[in-house]
């Protein structure tokens, strides 16, 4: 009891030094601490994207550069060609390169000969082989088709790179006073090499100042159902010229009866066959 009650007396820290340095085969375990390799789930894939990133990238400015490059290219064979083209011996003919105008009065007299001229200027580095003119205008005073129209062709040989060529031609434009009537003029050339037919084509209007024939009808402008009238027709030659194989034709009104004529009709029931007319000629034509 002695030997406990001095024990309870220590004080802690007493207490604590004579556990530690006591001998009493207790044996303290210490507490060994295993290391284990850490392992960490580190992302490695932003390493490579941001590489394949760079590579697209690199590979963009690649295709860009040759296109660039490309373009370049283009702009400078363009350039040598256009150049060649112009100062070197290739030849190129185009339509554009060549002036062709029609020079003439602008009014005529119906049925009087009318003088035009045609010019040719060839500004191809080329000459223009195997050239014709030709030349359309209406036969009479209207224009209904291929029947009625006059063709004038004219061969202008070969043309060289540069030069001119003018050729005049006669005409006769027949129509009603104050009516206008157009002349075609056509170029067609061939090229050396080629066997195709090349055209240019111009127009020039004329008006007609006065119409070389005349035509008056004489009559009463009121009648009666069933009257009997006389219609008395006078055609008057104006022209310089003879105005060859005239035909007066007549057509009549619905419910209309034809009686005597004179002179007689050529053809059918309307249609004289008046022949010639000098200038200044008349014929009459009494229904």
């Amino acid at each position: 009891m002695a030997l406990e009650n001095k024990e309870n007396k220590k004080d802690p820290l007493e207490k604590m030094s004579d556990r530690l340095y006591r001998n009493d085969g207790f044996t303290t375990k210490h507490r060994q601490g295993v290391l284990h390799q850490g392992k960490y789930d580190a992302p490695e894939g932003w390493v490579k994207e941001d590489i394949r990133v760079e590579k697209n990238v690199f590979q963009n400015t690649n295709f860009f550069k040759k296109i660039f490059i490309g373009s370049l290219l283009f702009f400078v064979v363009s350039i040598a060609f256009s150049l060649y083209s112009f100062y070197g011996g290739r030849n190129i003919v185009s339509n554009e390169n060549i002036d062709f105008s029609i020079l003439g009065p602008a009014f005529t007299e119906g049925g009087n000969d009318l003088e035009l001229q045609f010019d040719v200027k060839n500004n191809n580095r080329q000459a223009l082989e195997y050239t014709d003119l030709v030349v359309e205008y209406p036969k009479g005073a209207t224009l209904e088709g291929d029947n009625n129209v006059v063709r004038l062709r004219k061969s202008l040989g070969s043309i060289g790179a540069g030069k001119s060529i003018s050729e005049r031609a006669k005409i006769a434009l027949f129509g009603e006073e104050g009516s206008e009537r157009i002349v075609k003029a056509t170029i067609e050339y061939r090229i050396q090499g080629s066997n195709a037919i090349f055209v240019k084509e111009t127009t020039y209007p004329v008006h007609i100042k006065s119409s070389p024939v005349s035509l008056t009808v004489k009559s009463l402008k009121e009648v009666n159902a069933n009257q009997e009238i006389t219609l008395e027709i006078d055609v008057l030659s104006n022209g310089d010229k003879v105005v060859e194989d005239m035909i007066l034709r007549v057509d009549y009104p619905s419910g209309f009866t034809r009686g005597d004529v004179i002179p007689n009709t050529t053809f059918s029931n309307n249609l004289w066959s008046l022949g010639d007319l000098d200038k200044g000629a008349k014929k009459k034509i009494i229904i």
